[in-house]
């Protein structure tokens, strides 16, 4: 019970965007246990910490793990990987079909727990809340919340069916409904800032790892929240690419004077060849 529970109170926390991070600044697919514990170290967690985040992690499911011999290797989940590629920009853009993938559910007070994870995951999966019980997705994106048909029981149920508004107007009504696309268009003008104040030189090391950590907050925080809609159905202007463009720009130029060192780093610590690497989409070495 008290594992389910933990399951129930899952939220993605500072910790836990760590991993996802340090995958993207190293461009790697798989690092060993030793590897992100030694980063997560870099970063200013405790070793201790570091090894329970990544259990909590593969028990909850945004992590797999394969052993070797007796290291573990972790690697992003099936679940956790088609939002990894829409934030780290490498996901295709989404197109639109005429349809809204839609959640129609209803949970019971005495099951607040359900109702509140359900919630919960659709807004991290890019689901929005278009009315009470209702919510809506430009593509099917249920696979990623980590959730199954059979945790609604009793007086609690989802049925998982397809929306089309009667034109694109109604469309785009629907998505202003469903998400607060004047305060997404706000939390992306920030992080456009926020790459204008990045200093052009870099010197390598723990602190410029630091540093760009606590920039991809920033970076998250609008990424995260944002549903990744067709273009038919959001404002002229919207700013989310200019903000990728700034962002592969800073990415480059932070990421290209990391990277070296960064993989040095995780290779000390690899003593089964468990680390795999793949060319970062800013990479500019």
């Amino acid at each position: 019970m008290e594992v389910l529970a933990e399951l129930e109170r899952y939220r993605w926390t500072a910790a836990s965007v760590d991993v996802p991070f340090l995958l993207g600044a190293l461009g790697a697919s798989e690092l060993t246990g030793p590897a992100l514990v030694g980063l997560l170290v870099g970063l200013g967690r405790s070793e201790s910490a570091s090894r329970n985040l990544l259990t909590r992690m593969r028990d909850l499911g945004a992590l797999q793990a394969d052993q070797r011999g007796r290291t573990n290797v972790y690697r992003l989940a099936e679940s956790s990987s088609d939002r990894y590629r829409e934030v780290e920009g490498t996901k295709a853009p989404a197109v639109w079909s005429g349809s809204f993938h839609t959640l129609l559910y209803d949970v019971p007070e005495r099951q607040r727990s359900l109702r509140d994870r359900l919630q919960h995951a659709a807004r991290s999966a890019g689901y929005g809340q278009l009315r009470g019980g209702v919510l809506i997705a430009a593509d099917d994106r249920w696979a990623r919340m980590r959730l199954t048909d059979e945790r609604f029981a009793g007086d609690a149920w989802i049925h998982r069916v397809s929306t089309t508004p009667s034109d694109l107007h109604e469309a785009r009504a629907m998505a202003r409904t469903a998400w607060d696309l004047d305060g997404l268009a706000g939390r992306y003008q920030r992080a456009l800032d926020a790459c204008g104040a990045v200093p052009d030189t870099i010197a390598a090391g723990w602190p410029a790892l630091r540093s760009w950590r606590e920039l991809y907050d920033v970076f998250f925080l609008a990424q995260l929240e944002d549903p990744h809609l067709p273009a038919e159905l959001l404002p002229a202007s919207w700013p989310a690419a200019r903000f990728v463009d700034a962002q592969a720009t800073i990415n480059g130029r932070i990421g290209t004077a990391l990277l070296p060192f960064l993989r040095a780093e995780a290779d000390s610590h690899d003593a089964v060849g468990g680390n795999s690497y793949y060319p970062p989409p800013w990479y500019a070495g």
